[in-house]
């Protein structure tokens, strides 16, 4: 049986999300979809492929051949704080392969995870997969309310980023 390349792709790209489906590990409370201003740099990491994939002090940084090309990060204020609270997968997996897909979902906080300090409390998964596998990476913002608990994702190589306030 003969299949075209177009078929190929598309036949992985179900395969791969079918896993996705089947390995979810979160039960997100209600999760919607990001703003578009995440989607423009999520969409310019589609396709790419990376040499090196790492975080750094609460910072994700995707690098192209040595180089760093797209970051993600907060930059801290007083009265907030934003961390990469978990990471689930193996940043491995997102080497040396296309980037099939990169979407941001934004939940609010669940019960409980809240304290006498913090009013604000959000959460942003970034979930990346390539056809060596999956990789969540989650986002834990909180704030007395008057401050944003975004993550800034900027392409490094022309400037442009997307501020998640």
């Amino acid at each position: 049986m003969k299949i075209t390349v177009r078929q190929l792709k598309q036949l992985i790209k179900e395969q791969v999300e079918e896993q996705w489906k089947q390995h979810a590990v979160y039960s997100e409370p209600e999760p919607k979809v990001s703003n578009d201003t995440d989607d423009n740099v999520l969409k310019r990491m589609v396709g790419k492929t990376f040499s090196n994939v790492q975080t750094q002090e609460d910072e994700l940084i995707f690098s192209i051949n040595g180089e760093p090309r797209f970051k993600f990060y907060h930059e801290q204020d007083c009265c907030e704080h934003v961390e990469i609270a978990d990471l689930v997968g193996d940043l491995f997996d997102l080497e040396g392969t296309p980037l099939l897909r990169a979407e941001a979902v934004e939940g609010s906080a669940p019960e409980g995870d809240t304290d006498e300090f913090s009013e604000c409390v959000e959460w942003t998964f970034y979930k990346f997969t390539t056809v060596k596998g999956h990789v969540t990476v989650s986002w834990r913002g909180e704030s007395n309310g008057y401050y944003s608990v975004g993550v800034t994702v900027k392409d490094l190589k022309d400037g442009h980023y997307n501020y998640g306030g």
